[in-house]
């Protein structure tokens, strides 16, 4: 049984920032925004890793097994949320989530970053 909570929105699996800290060591947080954003006044979340959407994240996902589990963020949950259909649509893993309103919900809720 996870610590965590999956919410479909979309027809697509989300998990509240409110988890992130529940998260099993397994599931890797991929940022998906620019560098000059991953480092900018929202900041990024310790331990997330920044590859931007785009053909550098896709070669990437492809690599990853189909039982790989991330959750993808972004700024406010759109792009991260592309990402998560194409990995469940175009690569067939079950196991990558939307981060629900990305970073800026992260810092409404006045969680802690990394700049």
């Amino acid at each position: 049984m996870s610590d965590y909570k999956v919410d479909i929105i979309n027809h697509l699996p989300h998990i509240h920032p409110e988890y992130v800290g529940s998260l099993p060591e397994s599931m890797e947080i991929i940022d998906v925004r620019s560098e000059e954003e991953y480092h900018s006044e929202l900041g990024h979340i310790k331990g997330s890793k920044l590859i931007t959407k785009g053909p550098e994240l896709e070669e990437y996902l492809k690599q990853c097994g189909p039982d790989k589990e991330i959750l993808f963020v972004c700024r406010s949950g759109k792009r991260s949320g592309d990402m998560t259909h194409y990995c469940h649509n175009e690569l067939g893993m079950k196991n990558t989530y939307n981060m629900t309103g990305g970073m800026l919900l992260w810092n409404q809720l006045e969680f802690p970053i990394l700049r």
